[in-house]
């Protein structure tokens, strides 16, 4: 399945600043493969301000939140909603992992 991409993932980094709030920061980085589709770019009219939406599909079972980043070939993008868990038509186990990426940018 498609390429090797890795998802990072925020939160807790179980460290407190000096005001005693927890530090946010990579908590954990995960390899896997996955195939990447761009599905959709518009361009804002103001200044040049282009969104590309892709879709990116990742193995049964992978845990994928909507808060993750995936790094893919030296482009970051987001998570943009809740993944879905898919099945083909007519077969009742899980096929793949599907997600709607946003790009925001290089590495």
């Amino acid at each position: 399945m498609g390429d090797f991409v890795e998802r990072v993932r925020h939160g807790r980094t179980g460290a407190k600043d000096r005001m005693g709030n927890w530090v946010i920061g990579e908590v954990s980085r995960v390899p896997t493969r996955a195939r990447l589709e761009q599905v959709g770019s518009r361009e804002d009219d103001t200044d040049a301000y282009v969104v590309d939406q892709w879709r990116a599909f990742f193995p049964a079972g992978f845990d994928l939140k909507a808060a993750d980043i995936i790094e893919h070939r030296g482009r970051k993008f987001t998570v943009e909603g809740t993944p879905e868990l898919s099945t083909v038509p007519g077969f009742p186990a899980a096929d793949h992992v599907g997600a709607i990426l946003r790009y925001v940018g290089e590495l």
